[in-house]
């Protein structure tokens, strides 16, 4: 394919600062940000937040700013690339969507072989590329950074805003199906505040030792069967703590301590991630949505 026109052409290596005017390219302007919902964004973003509903007004607002970024950089950035003289030229500015779930704009080769910035300095560099089409690449990479950057700062202010907000609700729902019980020990039940409470600690440690390595306890938890449980000392300590019998699970209610143990650390960070995916391809979705309806404010 011959390549001729303004793209190329220039008999010397070209550099931003020769003075000359951009004019196939037209950065965004203030005004193109005027339509954007900043301004709740940007209103007592120092403060506190008080209670879960201003946690989740905050996540929702960030996520349809980064949407109305990554619209603003398609139609009106990425449009002005794909628009001659800039097709005359072997690099080209694309989309790129992460895994995270959105979009970037980045330098690509025509037959997507590579991309990067590097792209965009070897297409400056070039002794073929004509010194009026340098502003405008100049330009258009400025224009690049500053959206890309608006873009990934919003979305990962959305992103941990919804994260801290879905743990928060599993602490929560996990405090719930941690419920202890009165327990029987020898015929006499022991209330919840007698074996969780501080003024009750020795007192209850004395019950637990006496019991030990004699009886069980058992659970009066509103579920069924025998609900027994075992009275074991810490190799460690001298403490004494209760375990269900193995394979009695099933036997204590849902919400009941003993029905299963808690989830580890680790076990909770990898159902943060499975969520935090599952939040991603939501926000690619909606952003793919939000792009295809060109005259959607």
């Amino acid at each position: 394919m011959s390549i001729s026109g303004d793209a190329f052409g220039g008999e010397h290596s070209a550099a931003p600062g020769d003075g000359a005017k951009h004019t196939a390219f037209q950065p965004l302007q203030h005004t193109a940000f005027q339509a954007l919902e900043h301004t709740a964004f940007l209103k007592g973003l120092l403060k506190p937040f008080k209670g879960k509903g201003e946690l989740v007004e905050f996540g929702h607002t960030c996520s349809q700013l980064t949407d109305s970024l990554v619209e603003l950089a398609i139609q009106r950035v990425l449009a002005q690339a794909g628009r001659y003289p800039f097709t005359l030229l072997p690099v080209r500015l694309t989309r790129q969507s992460t895994g995270a779930g959105t979009v970037f704009l980045r330098w690509s080769r025509v037959d997507r072989s590579k991309m990067g910035v590097d792209l965009w300095v070897e297409l400056i560099r070039n002794e073929r590329t004509s010194i009026n089409l340098v502003p405008d690449l100049y330009a258009l990479e400025l224009q690049r950074i500053v959206i890309n950057m608006q873009i990934s700062l919003t979305h990962s202010i959305s992103r941990q805003a919804f994260l801290k907000r879905w743990l928060a609700s599993y602490k929560e729902g996990a405090s719930m199906l941690n419920e202890r019980f009165t327990v029987v020990i020898d015929g006499q039940p022991f209330s919840k505040p007698f074996q969780t409470e501080d003024q009750f600690a020795k007192g209850w440690k004395s019950v637990l030792e006496t019991a030990y390595g004699r009886t069980h306890a058992t659970c009066c938890c509103p579920g069924k069967g025998e609900r027994k449980l075992a009275i074991k000392r810490r190799e460690t300590t001298d403490d004494f703590h209760q375990a269900r019998f193995a394979g009695t699970g099933p036997e204590h209610a849902n919400e009941c301590h003993f029905t299963r143990q808690h989830l580890s650390a680790q076990g909770c960070r990898a159902m943060s991630r499975a969520w935090s995916r599952g939040y991603s391809s939501t926000v690619a979705a909606n952003s793919a949505m939000r792009v295809s309806q060109p005259g959607r404010k």
